[in-house]
């Protein structure tokens, strides 16, 4: 017995995914270092990185 799908979720989470490591590799380059570009303004604080810290890095990726 064979099994219809009719969305073939696996091959659409596989070319997502890898679609998505490109992009999430350039935001997160981008957003390293916006905080002094930025001019350390206190708005952007809770939304990129403000140091090296191992929480700062995990908030890039989010």
């Amino acid at each position: 017995m064979t099994e219809k799908r009719v969305f073939r979720s696996d091959t659409f989470v596989n070319r997502s995914f890898v679609a998505g490591i490109p992009f999430i590799l350039m935001f997160g380059g981008l957003t390293h270092f916006a905080f002094a570009w930025l001019g350390k303004t206190n708005w952007a604080a809770p939304f990129v990185p403000g140091n090296e810290s191992v929480w700062e890095h995990l908030k890039m990726s989010y």
